[in-house]
């Protein structure tokens, strides 16, 4: 799961920051909370994998909070985008 979110955090850095994929206008901060939000992911769980050999109750407990860190939606995922709408 931390190489699944490693990767998926790699893709999100490129298409903010090296190939400018996202909708001009958009604010930097909201690129960067998005930015950080991706980079938790595979930091925790990595750190349920090592809380395992001390903890396995804490590193279950990290298993399910996880998921639930990601359902809720950022401001950056609630911007409204038109249909057939192209962006240079």
């Amino acid at each position: 799961m931390a190489m699944a979110g490693l990767s998926f955090s790699a893709m999100r850095f490129y298409a903010f920051y090296i190939g400018k994929l996202t909708m001009p206008g958009i604010d930097p901060v909201l690129l960067r909370r998005a930015m950080t939000k991706s980079f938790m992911n595979p930091s925790l769980h990595l750190i349920a994998v090592s809380a395992a050999w001390v903890n396995p109750a804490v590193s279950l407990a990290l298993y399910v909070a996880i998921p639930l860190l990601f359902f809720v939606p950022t401001k950056l995922e609630r911007i409204p985008v038109s249909r057939g709408e192209e962006y240079p």
